[in-house]
């Protein structure tokens, strides 16, 4: 299976921005291949959701959103990785957690309208800086769920990584169900690009007997 190249996605940028009008925000986003992660049990429904405690997601299941970026290693650390190994000198994954989760290419089959959170633009137009970054989410959720409800238009975020800074997009399900599609899907042991980010990453596999 050749999978398509995980940087071969266009985000354009529209207009400039001043505080009170996030639609000047707005970015037009086409993509030939973004990074979901998920457990390998969902492999058949790669771009299903739920509802769950995460940055943009609803605080009362008003929506659902699903989470995606370009870059292959980011996918890892936000879905699998985190804060797992912070102050930790032991950095290893099980083999048996790498064979339980799927990787699913994400394309757009009609260009999808995000909120740019990157780049300054947010700042300059006053959203705070916890919204982005914070591990608290209950200042994101609320921001989700008035960007959802006031502006129809709008099917999600783009917005860096907490973890590494790189883009990641979230999409409200009123978009995923119309605009997106999933042609590949792959188990993470499988993937060839999965143990060189690992490498990258300095986390070493092995397999499991019982104990970490």
């Amino acid at each position: 299976m050749v999978l398509p190249s995980p940087t071969a996605v266009t985000f354009y940028r529209v207009g400039t921005s001043t505080y009170q009008k996030l639609d000047q925000l707005h970015r037009p986003v086409s993509s030939a291949g973004i990074w979901r992660i998920m457990p390998k049990r969902h492999i058949k429904r790669p771009l299903g959701m739920g509802f769950g405690y995460s940055r943009f997601a609803a605080p009362s299941e008003e929506f659902k959103v699903l989470y995606a970026t370009p870059n292959f290693e980011t996918a890892l650390r936000e879905s699998l990785i985190r804060d797992r190994y912070d102050q930790k000198k032991q950095r290893r994954i099980a083999e048996h957690t790498l064979r339980n989760h799927a990787s699913a290419v994400i394309v757009t089959i009609e260009e999808i309208l995000l909120l740019d959170l990157t780049d300054g633009g947010a700042h300059k137009v006053g959203v705070p800086s916890d919204i982005r970054h914070a591990k608290d989410y209950q200042k994101s959720q609320a921001f989700a769920l008035e960007v959802y409800q006031q502006m129809p238009e709008v099917d999600g975020f783009l917005y860096r990584s907490r973890l590494d800074d790189q883009p990641c997009i979230s999409v409200f399900d009123r978009a995923v169900t119309t605009k997106l599609h999933s042609p590949h899907q792959l188990s993470l042991a499988s993937n060839p690009l999965t143990r060189p980010a690992l490498k990258k990453m300095n986390i070493r596999t092995f397999k499991w007997r019982g104990k970490a």
